[in-house]
């Protein structure tokens, strides 16, 4: 287990570090001006990620339950970059663009945006997923392994 907690985290800062450099790269070139001065204004507020398992969605809500073991209220945007990944995947060239209906209570995700100050809410604007079913047939492969 601990293995694929060390897997996933190389994992998570990998795919966090191409996913922002490349919104952040991509996002003045297509702007207009006005746009670039938000877009600029965005890239030095400082993205936060949380990782953990889905508790539950409802509609563009959910609750994650972060590795501590904390629930945090996610909402997230309708405009959010949302792809699923297969466990051990070390970037993003083959991850499959998703819906937030296909997430599911269960999978283990990485979401960026913006915590509140108490930090116990969360506004999603990029959301990684691996389903349940993907993660649990990776632990029975490292345990056969």
């Amino acid at each position: 287990m601990s293995l694929l907690k060390h897997g996933l985290a190389t994992w998570i800062r990998v795919t966090a570090a191409c996913v922002t450099g490349i919104a952040f790269l991509a996002a003045p070139l297509a702007a207009p001006a006005a746009s670039r001065e938000i877009a600029q204004a965005a890239t030095q507020t400082p993205v936060a990620k949380q990782v953990g398992v889905v508790k539950s969605i409802d509609g563009n809500a959910l609750t994650l339950t972060t590795d501590s073991g904390a629930d945090v209220a996610v909402q997230v945007v309708s405009n959010a970059k949302m792809v699923r990944v297969a466990p051990g995947q070390t970037d993003l060239k083959s991850a499959a663009p998703i819906q937030l209906s296909d997430v599911h209570a269960g999978d283990r995700i990485l979401v960026r945006g913006q915590p509140s100050s108490d930090g116990k809410s969360f506004v999603a604007v990029g959301v990684i997923a691996m389903s349940r079913s993907d993660v649990e047939a990776k632990h029975q492969s490292d345990r056969e392994d």
